[in-house]
């Protein structure tokens, strides 16, 4: 894990936004699968022209569903107290990822490197790591 995103770790933890848990491997794998999937979604939707025309507008209803959706997620697996801060923070990261990718129509820069980064953590955690 590089200094940058061992910083925004540290940092949420202290702000309160996540807490450490220590949760068994089937809850951190339910996450992560589902995470995956809302990350395989946002993959396929950044190099559309409807996405990087409309980002996730209304008029966007594939993503503006995915977006209530990874916003749902990401309030629950924060409120749940076994899950590793690593894992919570992915979904805040797949909405900027998506924000990112609209901005830069689908490009990759230093911020949507930093997101695939952190999402790249929480996808791969293992207990114990």
């Amino acid at each position: 894990m590089t200094g940058r995103v061992c910083g925004i770790l540290m940092g949420a933890m202290l702000l309160g936004f996540v807490t450490v848990g220590a949760a068994g491997g089937e809850s951190i794998a339910a996450a992560q699968n589902e995470l995956a999937a809302f990350f395989a979604e946002l993959k396929a939707m950044k190099d559309t022209q409807q996405f990087r025309n409309l980002g996730f507008a209304s008029k966007n209803q594939a993503a503006a569903h995915w977006k209530t959706r990874v916003e749902e997620a990401r309030g629950r697996l924060e409120a749940d107290p076994d899950l590793p801060v690593e894992v919570k923070i992915v979904p805040g990261s797949l909405l900027m990822l998506g924000l990112s990718w609209v901005e830069s129509k689908g490009e990759p820069n230093d911020d949507t490197e930093w997101h695939l980064e952190i999402i790249q953590n929480g996808l791969n955690y293992k207990p114990g790591d």
